[in-house]
């Protein structure tokens, strides 16, 4: 009996970083998060949330959000990384800001926090920014089964508008001026 030819193996393409992460990224387990020591105090935080691979290396997702005013300000993702990477990295975070260590926190709070920034920035007339689109893949997505944190948003009471250069403080001002009106709002600005 004559030996049936074997089928060519068809080869698959590895996906790319963006289709993984908005494919695949949320089967991964969250691993660890970790925020600025002084997020309450200043507003605007880094926060990390990192999602690890069985290989042992990690994925994780930089957010820098702003709890008083802007929501989600911009953020990144860093796909299949060393572990020790992401070590150097924090580790080189705590070197330049060491008034800001990075300390631990739990997925809910991380999760609270990102989520309610960004709907207290919407709730203002402010969308988050475009990268947001993407990054959000890092969290789970925010349902009604989703762990509750309360969090503190705004600052006194209302938007409280940080900027360090004219350009930003006169985009939110307007934006500000119009939704919440001018004298409903507080505005900081300062040296970045």
């Amino acid at each position: 009996m004559a030996k049936k030819p074997k089928k060519p193996q068809q080869k698959v393409a590895p996906l790319s970083p963006e289709k993984f992460i908005r494919t695949r990224l949320r089967s991964l387990p969250i691993y660890k998060c970790y925020i600025e020591d002084d997020w309450k105090e200043t507003g605007e935080t880094n926060l990390i949330v990192i999602r690890k691979h069985s290989t042992g290396k990690v994925t994780y997702g930089v957010l820098i959000i702003d709890l008083w005013c802007r929501g989600f300000v911009k953020g990144f993702c860093r796909v299949n990384v060393e572990m020790e990477d992401l070590e150097r990295c924090i580790k080189r975070h705590d070197e330049d800001l060491p008034d800001q260590p990075m300390v631990e926190i739990d997925y809910p709070t991380a999760h609270n926090i990102v989520y309610g920034a960004v709907a207290y920035a919407e709730d203002a007339g402010i969308e988050p920014h475009e990268s947001f689109e993407l990054v959000q893949y890092i969290l789970d997505e925010d349902t009604d089964d989703s762990p509750y944190v309360e969090i503190e948003f705004g600052k006194d009471g209302k938007p409280c508008l940080y900027a360090t250069d004219e350009g930003t403080a006169a985009k939110y001002m307007k934006i500000l001026d119009k939704t919440v009106g001018r004298g409903n709002y507080n505005y900081i600005y300062g040296i970045g």
